[in-house]
């Protein structure tokens, strides 16, 4: 409760990556585009009415930063950033 920690989502052209603080949490298969929410598509949405997967706990918290990085980050790098977020590294 109340700590920072790093979420991202990685997508290769094939698989989707879900991390926590740079440790993967969990993929899926996806196969050509994501959309973005352009036209008649929903919006994404982080937490809101939304459940953790596997779980019965929402996900709730505050969202510091937000961006979409044109390649996919590897789990090494983003460790290294949680760890330096929480003054570990």
């Amino acid at each position: 409760l109340y700590e920072w920690n790093l979420v991202a989502m990685t997508y290769d052209g094939a698989t989707i990556e879900l991390s926590i603080n740079g440790r993967s949490v969990g993929t899926t298969v996806q196969a050509g585009a994501i959309d973005y929410g352009g036209g008649a598509a929903q919006p994404w949405m982080l937490a809101g009415n939304s459940r953790v997967i596997g779980t019965n706990e929402p996900l709730d918290g505050a969202i510091a930063e937000a961006c979409v990085d044109g390649s996919v980050i590897p789990l090494a790098t983003l460790r290294q950033w949680y760890l330096r977020g929480v003054r570990q590294w």
